[in-house]
């Protein structure tokens, strides 16, 4: 009887050592349509269809798959073992596989996804039940799992071996793991005991304390960074070919703009003015991506036209029609920059400003007569709200170009004075205010700035 026993678990041993051999032998390879299917290593022939978003490699006999957004495991003939209900999926190692089956808390700013992370067997029954924000494989007979921030090592019952204690963890691997208590990495055993420091993190933080800010993002981080948290470039010796183009949190900008067709009224009282058709702009980098500014703004135009003396007046003297405007704005306000490209950041912005303008229209020599004149005189005065969108491209680090286009909408009071002479005789009117008037117009505007 003893004898039956032995043969038939060297059997089954046999069996299971065959099956994970195979498995060993199928590689992952993406097929027709990209899709991911299993071929033999040696004669590359197709085993397992290209069926699959996505394929791992085989792990103790089986390998996790993805269709539709799902994963789940299936072993070397294809067949589906854990059906496809995880998010994401981890592979199996000791018997045990960590899954992903639901996000614990909501998006914050579409940016921050926190998962919660599980343990099951090769049956998809649940091992581990406590959800984790973080979790690595089991290796050594203890997986790193995170909690509330903190890392930690559990064994395959979900006891906590090694306590919540480190910023950051690795496996195991030869009898020691390697943790991170705030910014030193060290290395412990399977008990938590500090076994020695690592000696080259601390050299490679010494080479990058150059660094104050990310030369990949432009983010600050610490003197001691190896590794950017924002935007997860490691900031090794190369970091420095790196140009960062774009400005990062303390950075000031002064720039001048243009705007080659004024102010665009789209609707307006009649005598409504523009902001200006030039100006001047400082900005401060509150924030990587977010800049207050201030703008100063001017303009001025003067257009004669003569009309040709009639051929029956005797005066002989033409009639001279004169329109003057100049108009200032000051304006206060931010702009919310996005992420674009390494040198183009887009973004939009709000504006809160003021602006004061005075326009004469003056008609000399009126009826041909010399001496004769009228003069209509408009001072208008208002606060405007503004809307910009628009980017800027860095065409070498400090200097860019830029475009942008602003929907505004203005509230004016015009002072309006009348002055007309005729035969010598002048007459003039009191000035008299108008309500308040509301115009909306568009205000592109091309920008050349430096970054300082």
């Amino acid at each position: 009887m003893k004898k039956m026993i032995t043969i038939f678990t060297v059997m089954i041993f046999t069996m299971a050592m065959s099956i994970c051999s195979y498995g060993q032998k199928l590689g992952t390879v993406r097929g027709p349509k990209l899709k991911w299917g299993f071929v033999d290593k040696n004669s590359r022939k197709e085993v397992i269809p290209f069926k699959y978003d996505d394929a791992r490699e085989f792990s103790e006999g089986l390998a996790a798959v993805k269709l539709k957004d799902k994963w789940g495991f299936i072993d070397e003939i294809g067949e589906v073992i854990i059906p496809f209900n995880y998010l994401d999926v981890g592979k199996f190692s000791e018997g045990l596989a960590r899954v992903c089956s639901k996000y614990e808390n909501p998006k914050e700013w579409g940016l921050v996804e926190i998962k919660a992370w599980r343990f099951i067997d090769k049956i998809g029954q649940e091992v581990i039940r406590e959800n984790f924000n973080d979790a690595g494989d089991f290796s050594e007979g203890l997986a790193r799992v995170k909690r509330n921030k903190k890392w930690g090592f559990i064994d395959n019952t979900g006891k906590a071996i090694i306590s919540f204690n480190y910023d950051d963890a690795n496996d195991f691997s030869e009898g020691t793991a390697r943790v991170k208590i705030k910014r030193n990495w060290i290395y412990i055993d399977n008990t938590g005991t500090e076994v020695y420091k690592d000696i080259f993190a601390e050299i490679q933080q010494e080479v990058m304390s150059e660094f104050k800010n990310c030369p990949y993002c432009g983010e600050d981080i610490l003197a001691v960074a190896t590794k950017c948290k924002h935007c997860g470039e490691w900031l090794d010796k190369t970091a420095t070919s790196k140009v960062p183009f774009k400005p990062k949190k303390g950075s000031f900008c002064l720039e001048v703009q243009f705007k080659p067709l004024g102010d665009i009224v789209i609707q307006s009282n009649p005598n409504s003015i523009g902001l200006g058709s030039a100006g001047v702009s400082a900005k401060c980098f509150v924030a990587k991506k977010s800049e207050l500014r201030i703008d100063l703004l001017f303009g001025h135009s003067k257009d004669k036209e003569k009309t040709p003396v009639p051929p029956d007046n005797s005066e002989g003297k033409e009639k001279i029609t004169t329109n003057t405007t100049t108009a200032f704005g000051l304006n206060f306000g931010m702009n919310r920059h996005f992420n674009g490209t390494e040198r183009i950041s887009p973004y939009i912005g709000f504006l809160l400003g003021f602006g004061v303008g005075k326009t004469e229209a003056k008609i000399d020599n009126l009826d041909f007569i010399s001496g004769n004149y009228s003069s209509m005189k408009i001072k208008t005065s208002g606060i405007n709200f503004m809307i910009p969108t628009g980017f800027n491209w860095y065409i070498v680090n400090g200097l860019y170009i830029g475009a942008e286009v602003g929907l505004g909408l203005s509230f004016e009071k015009e002072f309006i004075e009348i002055e007309i002479s005729i035969n010598g005789k002048k007459i003039t009117t009191n000035p008299t205010a108008s309500l308040f008037g509301i115009s909306f117009y568009a205000a592109p505007a091309i920008r050349l700035g430096w970054k300082f």
